[in-house]
């Protein structure tokens, strides 16, 4: 087991700047931490434009498949409206001849 070296004489300022030379100081802590701080935010704002983009690109593909949803909404109502109108004047037509071949039934059975 190693022993300890005991100084009989106190330790100097001098003596202590020489054994601390290779740590860094206060101010060197303070620098690391404030490069550390800018390195960590422009790795943020990068992931931040990443994601933007990947949410663009998903949000354009989502807005491209609503466009072809919509417009299809669109002529299947508008196909909607055609066909009741026809089948509404197809209506006023069968109840036309109705009309007629009553009047006609009406008028050979008074003959």
């Amino acid at each position: 087991m190693k022993q300890k070296t005991v100084h009989k004489a106190p330790l100097t300022k001098d003596d202590l700047t020489d054994v601390l030379q290779d740590y860094p100081t206060t101010s060197d802590l303070k620098k690391e931490i404030s490069a550390l701080e800018i390195r960590t935010d422009i790795k943020m704002e990068t992931m931040e434009v990443r994601i933007d983009k990947k949410a663009q690109k998903y949000r354009d593909q989502v807005l491209t498949v609503m466009d072809k949803v919509v417009n299809e909404l669109k002529t299947m109502r508008q196909e909607q409206v055609m066909a009741n109108e026809h089948a509404r004047r197809m209506l006023d037509r069968i109840e036309g001849h109705e009309v007629r071949i009553t009047k006609l039934e009406t008028t050979q059975n008074h003959n």
